[in-house]
Parts: structure tokens; C-alpha cells; sequence
């Protein structure tokens, strides 16, 4: 029989995201780091939706009590994910992107931080591998005020108010950069979870709840620094990332591509008016993937790099950056399950 870690990764490589093999056996380490055999044993025997205890105690042959403590344990260490409906607990596998690592928060060392720059590549390109997008970045506010065609699903104040429980929690990117002894300046807790997910987090202490005003000035607080909205390709939320360049792994690899759209749903792209543009510059600094240099008498967006996040529309003292939709652009789906089943349909999994 195969090595029990070596049979969990091809388990983990079900999930839609995948967690594919390298050649240095990276993804080993960090399955070795997180997993002792005997959880790695127990992990490979959940299933992939929410199963009570109970259920789970029964088709093992195990007493509840014990696998109840065991499963807790695995679920408080975010290797296992945890929920609650009516009054039952259930557990089932948890993938690791997006799922697993971002679990981590607050358990992260400098070993792991080292594993995950080395598989970050791997699990990147893993997104390249299928035509379905899986991120797409919200615009800023400020930059799609007064536009009418702007859809709710492109507005996360629109998406948020029917919310009905808000976590935060801190940044497991910047935490990562942070272990390696390079501090972000960026405001550390601005991780958001919605519904069950924040629940989970809420309940391994990884995150606070917060209402909808204190959420209003979070989201307001990280337009003002620059940080991108980034969240699944779907109008149901489930986790939403205000991510920085410098800490960010999609924000990083995304200039490295010929274009965005081949990693994310892009929306939107900012366009300059050249006859108001005084090259000043301040959209340079702002973008966060490069998309604007300088030419001789204006300012150039690549459509090509752009990610219509909109963070170069309010810091433009002539008002000459607008954004302009993507006509190509494909409507976010609805609900995360058919995103994630047309990414196993590509990969032949369903």
C-alpha cells in the first residue's frame, strides 16, 4: 500500500484547486508538517460534504466520544473543517486552497512559510491548467460611484448586506511575510469570512465577529491604503481577501502573465483620458500589478495586465481614469459549487 501521505496528496488532489506533486516533494513536507499519520488516516476516510459525528462514528465502527475529540482536535489545528446545523456538529475534508493553508493563520512559522514559497508556483499554475477562472477582484468603491450598470455582484456593499454573521481576521499572507522577518505595513487584520466560514473561524479563534458599520470602515480603511478586494468568481461569498502587493502571491504572479484574465474573471479595465492626464503619476504608484507606465505625453494602461480593481480612479487629481467594462467578461457564477464543478468537469473529476 501506498505511504499514507502520498495517498492523502492524491485525496487532496481531488479538490478542485488540486494539490499537485512537485519535484522536490515539497507538498509532501508540508502534508508531514500539518498531518501526523493517524490524522492523515482519518482525513482520508471524511467525505467531501458535511457529515454529523454521529454519521461518522457509525460508518468508521468507531465510538463517537473518541472520534468526536479526535475530529475536534484536527478541526482547532484547520485541517479539518467544522460546522454546525441544527444543533449537530459535522465535519468533512477541507481542501488546501482555499481552505487549509488560510486555517493556518496564527499557527505559522518560518518552516512553514519557507514550504509555501517553495509550492506556491505549483499550486499557482494549477490555475492555468482549466479555462474556469476561480478569483475575480471587486472594484473600489470610489470608482464605480454613479454608475449605473455597475451589477450588485460587483458592488461588496451590495453583496454584504444581506450577510447575516461578518468575520475578520488577520492577513495569512502578511503573516507569512511577517515569520520571515519582513514586517507589512499594511493593516493586519482584514481577512473577511462570511456564513459557515466565518463561523469556523470565529470558532478556532482565528477571527472576530463584526457587524456591517465596523465592516463599512474596513472596507473604506483599505481602499485609502490601496489594498485589492479579492474574492472567489462567484456572487456568493464565502472568504474575501484585501490583499497588497507585497505580501500577496496571485497579486505577484499576475504581472509575470500575458494576461490577467488567464487567472482571474477581469471585470473591468481602467482607461486614461489623455487630454486631462497631467503625468503626475500617482496611478503608477497605485496600481497594483503594473498595468500603467508612462509614455511621452500620457499615462498607458495594458488591458493585456489590468485587473479592474479601480484603486487608480480616486487618487487622480485631473478625475481623468475611468473604468469601463470588459465586454469579454464572463458573469461571475452563481453559487461557489457550480464554480468549483465546472473546474472539476475540466479536469474530468465529475
Amino acid at each position: 500500500m501506498k505511504d499514507v501521505y502520498a495517498r492523502l496528496r492524491e485525496f487532496m488532489h481531488t479538490f478542485p484547486n488540486g494539490y499537485p506533486s512537485t519535484p522536490t516533494g515539497v507538498e509532501i513536507k508540508i502534508l508531514k508538517k500539518l498531518f501526523s499519520p493517524e490524522d492523515a488516516e482519518l482525513c482520508l476516510s471524511l467525505k467531501k460534504e458535511p457529515e454529523a459525528l454521529s454519521d461518522i462514528a457509525k460508518r468508521l465502527g468507531r465510538e463517537a466520544g473518541e472520534l468526536g475529540i479526535k475530529l475536534e482536535d484536527m478541526a482547532q489545528r484547520g485541517i479539518v473543517f467544522r460546522n454546525r446545523e441544527g444543533g449537530k456538529v459535522l465535519y468533512k475534508a477541507l481542501p488546501f486552497f482555499v481552505g487549509m493553508i488560510e486555517a493556518q493563520t496564527n499557527r505559522i512559522d518560518l518552516e512553514l512559510a519557507q514550504l509555501m514559497d517553495e509550492f506556491r508556483p505549483h499550486l499557482g499554475a494549477m490555475g492555468l491548467t482549466v479555462d474556469t477562472n476561480i478569483t475575480r477582484f471587486i472594484p473600489a468603491a470610489t470608482a464605480v460611484e454613479g454608475k449605473t450598470t455597475v451589477s450588485s455582484y460587483n458592488r461588496m456593499r451590495e453583496m454584504v448586506k444581506d450577510e447575516d454573521l461578518i468575520a475578520v481576521g488577520p492577513c495569512t499572507c502578511r503573516q507569512m511575510t511577517e515569520v520571515k522577518g519582513d514586517k507589512c505595513s499594511h493593516t493586519f487584520e482584514t481577512c473577511l469570512s462570511f456564513g459557515e466560514h466565518a463561523q469556523y473561524f470565529i470558532d478556532n479563534r482565528i477571527s472576530k465577529k463584526v457587524g456591517k458599520d465596523e465592516l463599512m470602515q474596513l472596507l473604506g480603511a483599505a481602499e485609502e491604503e490601496g489594498l485589492v478586494l479579492c474574492t472567489s468568481n462567484s456572487e456568493e461569498l464565502s472568504i474575501a481577501c484585501c490583499c497588497c502587493p507585497c505580501c500577496c502571491g496571485i497579486l505577484q504572479g499576475l504581472p509575470l502573465l500575458p494576461q490577467a484574465s488567464m487567472l482571474a474573471n477581469v471585470c473591468y479595465n481602467a482607461r486614461i483620458d489623455p487630454e486631462l492626464c497631467m503625468l503626475c503619476g500617482d496611478c503608477v504608484e497605485r496600481c497594483p500589478v503594473e498595468a500603467i507606465i508612462e509614455l511621452d505625453d500620457t499615462m498607458s494602461v495594458s488591458a493585456d495586465k489590468c485587473i479592474g480593481c479601480g484603486l487608480c480612479v480616486s487618487p487622480c487629481p485631473e478625475e481623468a481614469v475611468a473604468l469601463e467594462e470588459v465586454p469579454t467578461a464572463s458573469l461571475p457564477f452563481a453559487d461557489e459549487t457550480q464554480m468549483y464543478d465546472s473546474v472539476l468537469k475540466e479536469r474530468g473529476l465529475l
